[in-house]
């Protein structure tokens, strides 16, 4: 998984694009020039004491035409879900943060990036025992579609939620949604 290969529609012609470690989690702009992807922190513990797995993995974004990687958002956390928006002026992202120890962590929450390096923005509220997760824009970029899980105990309540965007009130539109 530290290599990102690129290859012809009948799997010939493979080409190694970048290695990184343990990327994965990867997005790719709709214009096909920006690859949004996570990856391991190989100094977790030394930059935030986390022994537990690959607890962080920051936010790089690789440029096709510069054949270079710049790192989005880094810190204590750790991004899945890389999905562009329709004019691919904003990223959303799954994101799990403060992470302790122990391995727990505080949320796991839908996050926006405005491109090309914006401060991140929560898109979903923090709840107790909840995970927002799998963003899907419209085709207009006007309303953003989520999976909401409810934890309760060992079960999982899971919803499919829309909001209108930039900062509408979620709805729900299917329940048990497994």
């Amino acid at each position: 998984p530290d290599k990102v290969k690129a290859m012809a529609a009948d799997g010939s012609d493979v080409v190694e694009v970048f290695e990184i470690l343990r990327v994965w989690a990867m997005g790719v702009s709709n214009d096909r020039t920006r690859i949004a992807f996570s990856c391991g922190d190989p100094n977790q513990v030394d930059n935030f004491g986390l022994t537990f797995s690959d607890s962080i993995q920051h936010t790089w974004m690789y440029d096709v035409n510069a054949e270079s990687i710049s790192v989005l958002a880094s810190g204590n956390i750790n991004d899945e879900c890389h999905v562009f928006s329709p004019n691919d002026e904003t990223l959303f992202v799954c994101r799990r943060y403060d992470f302790k120890p122990d391995g727990l962590f505080s949320g796991y929450r839908i996050a926006s990036h405005a491109l090309p390096s914006g401060a991140p923005v929560w898109v979903t509220e923090e709840e107790s025992q909840t995970f927002t997760l799998t963003p899907e824009p419209s085709v207009d970029g006007k309303t953003l579609w989520f999976t909401h899980v409810r934890l309760e105990g060992a079960k999982q309540i899971r919803s499919v939620r829309k909001l209108t965007l930039p900062d509408g009130e979620p709805e729900l539109v299917l329940t048990e949604a497994s």
